[in-house]
């Protein structure tokens, strides 16, 4: 699965125009399903819930472009106090986002499962390092 983020970001950037302004999620949504399905067409192999997963690994994504578009705008105000304002409020919505996803990754690993380990294990997937050491802006 380490080739899904390189691959999303190379199908984001052709389609970005498209995926940055589209003005309904389900846009959104129906070129990450459609991404999503390509990628797991052997689903046996990939497991029963390949597609969904991948549509959380890309929501993810996307939580941290819109974070980091978001971010990038903030030093256009010229004033710190907004500046700082804007970036705190870029900071929570990308956790909102996160924490989103997770939630939603949560749900999916109790889908048709019944052994608690693996329940907690694919949970603990949910949470990436790179999730879970998201510095906090004080």
């Amino acid at each position: 699965m380490t080739i899904l983020p390189a691959l999303f970001i190379l199908v984001l950037a052709l389609q970005s125009p498209k995926v940055l302004q589209a003005k309904e999620t389900s846009e959104v949504e129906q070129v990450a399903l459609g991404i999503c399905e390509v990628l797991c067409k052997d689903k046996a192999e990939k497991g029963p819930h390949c597609v969904e997963m991948c549509g959380l690994g890309q929501r993810a994504n996307a939580a941290f472009l819109e974070g980091f578009t978001c971010t990038s705008k903030c030093p256009e105000l010229k004033d710190p106090p907004a500046i700082k304002a804007c970036e705190d409020g870029c900071q929570k919505k990308y956790e909102a986002g996160l924490a989103e996803v997770v939630k939603a990754c949560h749900t999916i690993c109790g889908m048709g499962e019944t052994d608690p380990a693996r329940i907690e294990t694919c949970k603990k997937s949910c949470t990436s390092p790179a999730v879970a050491s998201t510095p906090k802006r004080r």
